[in-house]
């Protein structure tokens, strides 16, 4: 196992919250969201966000002429068929899909920035217009981030690169940060979302855990309440062997445990796991020590904040 110098920090903002992560770790491509606007019920639909971003500039209109042959490639005579596609004045362009009678699926595609995004919202009884001006409105409330991650000018729930605006019912985060010896953490944010039923703690060592079903040989090298931002937690940190002899896999697992959910209350989750396979398949080892391992998270733990203008 290597040994490693203390690694240099960089901040992050996810959701309401703010991190730092070592600056080896690069974000997803991809990051994905749901958000429902305040005045919508339980019963209504999420609206599905996706933001990519590429290390090449994107073209704004070959997505688009992408996009809509993916459309046309899945339809076929009655189910998913492409009902029309149309341009708006803010560089925003909206498809119309029919899925089946009067059930519809309304996604819209944009720029911010250098990043891609793409919002989806179902919608039945034919009410698709309602359903576009919905995503019109959404779109107008995105913006790229602007000077740091923790700065006044980003107050919203942040998706790696840009920033949704506004104040929601259901918003939510998923987030992932990889290096190149298969390591990786994942963030899970969601604002107003219940306590898991099951405790982290029961869940990974109580006597129904997935560990002791499998019969998984591991170690637990920490198992305990924690405070993250302020928040209650829990955390448990461990291995797993894997399929190599010799070879094995960390896990550490961090979530919160709220009184009141909220913006200053989300639920946050984060998962660190090492000997990941790489992009092209290629299979790792765990080359970092369990201690600069449990060092480094430590420091990422302890780093985790609300934004003091949320």
């Amino acid at each position: 196992m290597e040994k490693q110098n203390e690694e240099l920090l960089v901040q992050h903002c996810a959701g309401r919250l703010v991190l730092q992560l070592p600056g080896s770790f690069s974000i997803s491509p991809i990051v994905t969201g749901v958000f429902k606007e305040d005045g919508y019920g339980l019963e209504s639909e999420s609206l599905n966000v996706s933001v990519v971003t590429r290390e090449v500039p994107l073209n704004l209109s070959s997505e688009v002429q992408s996009r809509n042959a993916e459309i046309e490639k899945g339809a076929s005579a009655n189910v998913n068929v492409l009902r029309s596609k149309k341009e708006l004045d803010d560089g925003v362009t909206i498809f119309r899909i029919q899925r089946v009678d009067d059930a519809f699926a309304s996604e819209i595609l944009f720029l911010r920035g250098s990043s891609l995004i793409s919002a989806r919202v179902n919608s039945y009884n034919g009410e698709y217009l309602a359903a576009e001006e919905r995503l019109s409105r959404f779109a107008k409330k995105i913006y790229t981030m602007s000077g740091t991650s923790a700065s006044e000018e980003n107050v919203g729930f942040c998706l790696g690169p840009v920033v949704v605006k506004g104040d929601y019912v259901v918003e939510k985060g998923q987030f992932q940060f990889k290096d190149e010896r298969g390591e990786q953490f994942e963030l899970r944010v969601d604002t107003y979302a219940s306590n898991e039923p099951v405790s982290l703690l029961e869940r990974m060592s109580g006597p129904q855990s997935l560990l002791r079903s499998f019969n998984v040989p591991y170690e637990v090298y920490r198992s305990k309440e924690r405070t993250i931002g302020g928040m209650r937690g829990q955390e448990w940190l461990g291995s797993m062997q894997v399929a190599e002899e010799g070879n094995e896999a960390f896990q550490f697992v961090l979530e919160t445990h709220r009184q009141k959910p909220g913006k200053s209350a989300p639920s946050f989750k984060l998962t660190f796991e090492t000997a990941q396979p790489l992009e092209d398949g290629t299979q790792t080892k765990t080359m970092i020590s369990q201690s600069d391992a449990i060092q480094r998270w430590d420091r990422i733990v302890n780093s985790v904040h609300i934004r003091a203008s949320e």
